[in-house]
């Protein structure tokens, strides 16, 4: 019976690695040009994170990615909100600082 086992055993490993291998391996290299300290300070700061430098340095670079796309997002509303104050579509804050205050109730107290 043990020996049934093992062989299940060692089919799953075989099984679970022909499906890792068939995942879409990274393919796309980018190189850098860096100067030695560049690469050396890189090489602490993946240390200190405990990862490798090329996942240190993807990780890194993708999060720099997401919030230029976030500020891109931001400045787009940022505009609109200007474009709309130029057009008067924008209530003038004393207006709006009363009348959130009148729609609190009488239970609001200062």
């Amino acid at each position: 019976m043990l020996c049934v086992w093992q062989g299940l055993h060692a089919w799953r490993i075989v099984y679970t690695m022909r499906l890792m291998k068939s995942k879409s391996a990274k393919t796309v290299t980018l190189n850098l040009r860096l100067a030695k300290e560049e690469r050396k300070l890189m090489e602490l700061a993946a240390k200190k994170a405990h990862l490798q430098v090329g996942t240190w340095m993807r990780q890194t670079c993708l999060r720099a990615a997401e919030r230029e796309a976030g500020s891109d997002e931001r400045r787009a509303r940022l505009l609109d909100f200007i474009q709309r104050a130029r057009e008067g579509r924008v209530a003038p804050a004393q207006q709006h600082a009363s009348e959130v205050e009148q729609g609190r109730g009488s239970e609001w107290k200062r």
